[in-house]
């Protein structure tokens, strides 16, 4: 099973912007009581760290259509800490 590290967000759009999506890519699912399909769904730790890159760039690409329409990424990549065990996103996004 794998972690992930809060993503690090990137890109042309307005800081502000930006720290709304690192909120939104950083909160789990099902936590905000009147929108419990903000954020990311849990459920993609569940598989073994190189199985959770897909998992995440549909998560992110599924969450920041719903809630910033007007946003793309334009380039996602992972890394890992030194043990492999623990899975670093970095996004890029811009205005679509």
């Amino acid at each position: 099973m794998a972690t992930i590290s809060n993503p690090l967000i990137t890109g042309n759009a307005a800081q502000d912007t930006i720290n709304r999506v690192q909120r939104l890519f950083s909160t789990p699912a099902g936590t905000i009581p009147w929108d419990r399909s903000f954020g990311i769904d849990p459920s993609v730790l569940d598989n073994p760290p190189r199985a959770v890159e897909g998992a995440l760039l549909v998560e992110y690409i599924k969450k920041l259509k719903m809630y910033f329409p007007a946003l793309k990424i334009s380039g996602i990549t992972f890394s890992y800490s030194d043990n492999g065990s623990k899975v670093i996103p970095k996004v890029v996004i811009t205005n679509a």
